[in-house]
């Protein structure tokens, strides 16, 4: 690869994780100030115990999600930068972004969130699935570029 393409691919490397960073916010937003982001059962007076439960485990998450974004940030801006620097908060921030979407879906699994039923037709259920699949996919493509820059990004100094 040419230092023009390599570079280039840094750009957009670096602007991805500045839109991460947006859009773990936006979320965070829309989680606190409406209704968009949660799953049809939340509304069932019915289902309060699941949704205590569900409502509990999701509010634990904006500190550390807040983390990966400023890691993802930090790192997209040392990226842009050449510095040593980004290889370490773009590895921090892939792996806590893994790390976070991970237990996500274990506890989506665990819960029966993710049955069929309740995945093709609950929309809070359909985004948290896309924003684990997109999170799990991302987490490991960053990962990777950040490792497979790591001689470059180590011999400019930190």
């Amino acid at each position: 690869m040419t230092q023009r393409v390599a570079a280039r691919n840094d750009r957009i490397h670096a602007a991805l994780l500045v839109l991460l960073a947006v859009l773990i916010g936006l979320y965070w937003l829309a989680y606190f100030m409406t209704d968009v982001t949660l799953p049809e059962f939340t509304h069932d007076p019915a289902q309060a115990t699941l949704t205590a439960v569900y409502l509990g485990y999701q509010d634990a998450f904006p500190a550390a999600d807040g983390f990966v974004a400023l890691t993802a940030l930090i790192a997209a801006r040392q990226l842009h930068r050449g510095r040593a620097t980004a290889l370490l908060m773009g590895l921090v921030s892939a792996g806590g972004l893994a790390f976070l979407a991970l237990m996500d879906i274990l506890f989506d699994l665990e819960h029966g969130f993710y049955a069929p039923p309740m995945l093709t037709s609950d929309p809070g259920m359909m985004l948290e699935a896309a924003i684990n699949v997109g999170c799990v996919g991302f987490a490991f493509y960053s990962a990777r570029r950040f490792w497979s820059r790591r001689e470059f990004l180590l011999g400019t100094g930190g």
